[in-house]
């Protein structure tokens, strides 16, 4: 997937699988991911809450694994 902006230049680029796709709850997950992208492009989010949402993704991947 590939979002651009009114310039035609790429914003955000990600690569999704059918699984993410259709399980409901890794839908979300791809979601909220590029919203968060999105905002981060557009200069929108703080670093320090940039921080602490890469560490709540990084609970989620380590709580998955458990």
């Amino acid at each position: 997937m590939t979002l651009r902006n009114a310039a035609g230049a790429i914003v955000v680029e990600r690569v999704f699988n059918q699984a993410q796709l259709s399980d409901k709850r890794q839908l979300t997950d791809v979601v909220d991911g590029l919203h968060r992208d999105v905002l981060i492009a557009e200069g929108r989010l703080e670093p320090c809450v940039i921080a602490a949402l890469r560490n709540l993704a990084g609970d989620k991947v380590m709580t998955a694994a458990n």
